[in-house]
């Protein structure tokens, strides 16, 4: 199970001075610590450099670098969690996809005034808490990891790229497959049959390993956490 929120370290990116005074007002009865404040993309790529936070509440429409390219560089710089919060998802949809792409992890629109108001943006950050890397464990590096995705159509592409991968593969592999769950067993079996590697279905409490192919199964989400759980 993923572990209960953390306390993080915070930032806000945002070029409006009342956007910023929302923000830090609704952070002021939480535990959370807010670390710096950048109106810009370029002193928060700079900040970042400096002193990293645990995740940072990225505006998206800013002038000079926004909030797209800012996190573009600071995920490629100096990696961190960004939640984008902006004025009107409707009105940004198209930059605030571009962003997801490069790395933020989800998006939130700009509470208004009051309590109530900045709970869903609270409930955002505790539901990121719980997925971020926990500050206190030791680094794990997840660079031999090879992650596979695909919906319609992809039973066959993964079918092609397993079988290609040579045997003694030093990576541990991740699918998830877009198929109902009745299916996902005998799609694990199928693919294992043409794999040099073996392909297991992925259950509960499995961890992964170089040389092992696990494939998601079910409806529901598979978390990895920090320390290689599934």
């Amino acid at each position: 199970m993923p572990r209960p929120p953390a306390a993080l370290r915070l930032a806000i990116v945002n070029d409006s001075p009342l956007a910023v005074a929302v923000l830090q007002r609704a952070l002021a009865p939480t535990r959370h610590q807010l670390l710096w404040v950048a109106d810009n993309g370029r002193d928060a790529l700079d900040q970042c450099q400096r002193q990293r936070p645990d995740l940072i509440l990225m505006d998206v429409l800013m002038p000079g670098m926004d909030g797209v390219e800012a996190t573009r560089q600071i995920m490629q710089h100096c990696p961190c969690g960004i939640l984008l919060v902006t004025f009107s998802m409707g009105r940004t949809m198209a930059k605030v996809f571009a962003a997801l792409g490069h790395g933020a992890l989800d998006a939130v629109n700009l509470p208004a005034a009051g309590p109530a108001a900045a709970q869903t943006l609270l409930q955002k950050i505790d539901q990121l808490g719980r997925l971020l890397p926990n500050p206190d464990a030791a680094p794990q590096d997840w660079s031999p990891l090879l992650l596979l995705g695909a919906s319609t159509g992809g039973p066959a592409a993964l079918q092609q790229i397993l079988a290609s991968l040579p045997l003694g593969f030093k990576a541990a592999v991740l699918v998830v497959q877009h198929i109902d769950a009745s299916f996902a067993p005998s799609l694990s079996e199928w693919l294992d049959q043409d794999c040099p590697l073996p392909v297991h279905l992925a259950q509960p409490g499995d961890r992964l390993s170089p040389g092992q192919v696990l494939l998601a199964g079910g409806s529901g989400h598979l978390t990895l956490q920090p320390n290689g759980q599934l």
